[in-house]
């Protein structure tokens, strides 16, 4: 590759990265105006058909498509459930009862999940550092949550969003170490354009009716928020990023993941007004600590997704 496309990409890779750390609070701005099943559907319904549109235009390019058989659609759109519904429910009804950083680094765990599926699904050797690296990333959880909050209430619902989001990592490992028998065949955009359409269509059970007038009463942090999850960190976000791991080795790209949750952080604290301390700093570390330790010593396999999806 030469010096400056190696560039290029590392700018690529990190405008993602920026644009899921600053998800978490627009996320969080989301929340205060639609549920988080709402939220869900508003954000990613728009994304699948924006996607279906490029994977279209790439084929329009290429002069050919060539789609799955129903069997495999059948199967992604499985995936597709666990992945994009499953995912963000979970994120999202977390996050409800959670500061945006605090969920920030919940996700971090999303590549410990895929180094653990991985090994479960694939027949991989279970190393035991990646059962180590995922029980430290569990303890920095409970120190940031344990050593922050002294009032018993609020104590509670800081542990139970913890638990709740908690189940976005187990789904994106499914989801992700999953997909990877048919992106070699098919192409990682077009497999993951496919499941993210095929599993979102129960989501339009979901779609608010009334979205035009919650849309006029949240007004330009609303609107702007839905935009940038919608166009930013899902449109431009799954397709450039897919591009990422076909120019860059998968370690280095990684490298870049660990960047999400201090993102997070600080578009919290700067954006949000949430409180920067001790806890959250050593809880941190300690979570990042355990991926690391999870996903690292251990034969690398490319994941034709995104490792952290906010």
């Amino acid at each position: 590759m030469k010096q400056y496309s190696r560039h290029l990409v590392d700018l690529l890779a990190l405008s993602v990265v920026l644009l899921w750390g600053f998800s978490f609070a627009a996320i969080k701005i989301s929340l205060d105006w639609l549920h988080p099943f709402a939220l869900t559907a508003v954000r990613f319904l728009p994304a699948a058909l924006l996607l279906f549109a490029l994977l279209g235009l790439g084929a329009w390019r290429r002069g050919r498509l060539v789609l799955p058989d129903r069997a495999t659609c059948f199967r992604l759109f499985l995936l597709g459930l666990v992945g994009i519904p499953g995912y963000n429910l979970c994120l999202n009804s977390g996050q409800r009862l959670l500061p945006s950083s605090y969920a920030g680094l919940v996700i971090a765990l999303n590549p410990a999940m895929i180094a653990l599926f991985g090994s479960l699904w694939l027949k991989e050797r279970l190393q035991g550092r990646t059962l180590a690296g995922l029980a430290l990333s569990l303890a920095g959880l409970l120190v940031m949550v344990l050593g922050r909050d002294s009032n018993p209430a609020l104590l509670r619902q800081h542990l139970l969003g913890t638990v709740i989001a908690m189940g976005a990592p187990l789904c994106w490992g499914i989801f992700s170490v999953g997909l990877r028998r048919y992106s070699a065949q098919h192409g990682s955009l077009t497999v993951l354009t496919i499941a993210l359409g095929l599993g979102c269509l129960p989501l339009l059970l979901l779609w608010p009716p009334d979205l035009g007038l919650t849309l006029a009463q949240g007004g330009a942090p609303l609107w702007s928020s839905l935009a940038f999850l919608t166009i930013g960190c899902t449109v431009y976000g799954f397709s450039v990023w897919s591009s990422v791991l076909k120019s860059m080795p998968a370690a280095r790209a990684g490298s870049f993941i660990y960047l999400v949750p201090l993102v997070a952080i600080f578009a919290g604290h700067s954006l949000l007004g949430e409180p920067l301390d001790a806890s959250l700093a050593l809880g941190g570390g300690i979570v990042l600590g355990g991926v690391w330790l999870a996903t690292s010593g251990r034969r690398r396999v490319e994941v034709p997704v995104p490792e952290a999806l906010a």
